[in-house]
């Protein structure tokens, strides 16, 4: 359960988001972690969320080649302060959840705790619940391993970003 909280949430100046997963959209909202947690078992258990799949081969390689500039420009443009570059391949519902006051939270936690953004490898991509996650490790100025977790709907042939997360301990401080 510990490792599914660090993947699927980021807390950010007491807000908590949690990005599309199987039938749910955006959600932003103040959430205790107990009741969080509490949540995200029952979720689980109800079988909601389903199991992760980590893909290999090629189907591995194309997603990281659809997902590759996708996650170097938002994280670029994180560090230009580029709200419409950030969001350029955003869903509709990712667009909405990240108008330009929340980018602008978003920019200023990452640079405070983590620094600007230096590079980035892909390390594995998963399938879980109709959703391809391809998961990088990312270097910042402050912190040399951060994962950035980048998601798209499987079935949707734009290719636009579902989900997007931030870990690292700095960041969970």
């Amino acid at each position: 359960m510990h490792s599914l909280l660090h993947h699927c949430i980021f807390p950010i100046n007491q807000k908590v988001y949690i990005l599309s997963h199987h039938h749910f959209r955006m959600v932003i909202k103040n959430y205790s972690k107990c009741a969080l947690a509490f949540s995200l078992t029952l979720l689980v258990l109800s079988g909601c969320i389903g199991q992760e799949e980590v893909l290999e081969g090629e189907e591995r390689e194309q997603w990281i080649n659809i997902a590759t500039p996708i996650a170097e420009n938002i994280l670029q443009s994180i560090n230009n302060n580029d709200h419409q570059g950030f969001i350029k391949d955003f869903s509709e519902e990712m667009k909405n959840a990240f108008p330009l006051q929340e980018f602008t939270e978003l920019r200023e936690t990452l640079e405070s705790k983590i620094g600007k953004y230096i590079s980035s490898t892909p390390t594995r991509v998963t399938e879980q619940g109709g959703f391809i996650a391809v998961i990088f490790t990312a270097k910042f100025e402050k912190e040399d391993n951060v994962t950035v977790r980048v998601v798209f709907e499987k079935g949707d042939e734009t290719h636009k970003v579902s989900g997007l997360w931030f870990d690292s301990p700095k960041l969970r401080e």
